[in-house]
């Protein structure tokens, strides 16, 4: 195989990457959207504590399945622009046209659905810790609902913090 028919396969073979992968996180936020309720409707209409108390600990899960996606499609599109699109000398790739700067924001699309994800699990943690408090407080001692709560707090803010530091919304890389 030539150094061409090398260079076309691996574009191929990523652009395939990055559909799978898109294909990928769309699947992983509908899982989000409804296995996370469902879990909590479980946990409360079976009364399965566990269920209840560690939903907020599966929106985690879901998010950090999200940001993988998502940084494996970053990757792709890094790969293609530092190694592929200049070796094409004559052509300006996608990925090259998305960094010029111009009058309108490129990469808005990704910008939204990563605020757009990002919300939804501030909702959906805020709420499996909401509900797995009002639970815990008709089921155990009050020290043992603070320390819990103060626990998914600290995980809460912690796991943001985590998710917007190493979240990837543009091919320049970190």
């Amino acid at each position: 195989m030539d150094r061409n028919e090398f260079v076309k396969q691996q574009f191929i073979t990523l652009r395939e990457e990055v559909k799978e992968t898109k294909g990928r996180i769309f699947r992983i936020q509908s899982l989000g959207i409804v296995v996370v309720p469902a879990s909590t409707f479980l946990g409360k209409v079976y009364n399965v504590d566990i269920l209840i108390m560690t939903t907020p600990l599966l929106v985690m899960v879901v998010a950090l399945m999200y940001l993988f996606e998502t940084s494996a499609l970053m990757r792709c599109g890094i790969y293609i622009k530092e190694k592929i699109e200049p070796l094409v000398n004559e052509i300006e790739g996608w990925e090259e046209w998305l960094q010029i700067p111009s009058d309108i924001n490129k990469r808005k699309a990704e910008v939204y659905m990563s605020i757009s994800f990002l919300l939804l699990f501030v909702v959906y943690f805020i709420a499996s810790v909401y509900l797995a408090f009002i639970f815990s407080s008709t089921n155990y001692s009050q020290t043992s609902v603070y320390i819990t709560l103060s626990f998914y707090v600290a995980l809460g803010v912690w796991f943001i913090i985590f998710l917007i530091s190493n979240a990837l919304l543009t091919t320049k890389g970190k």
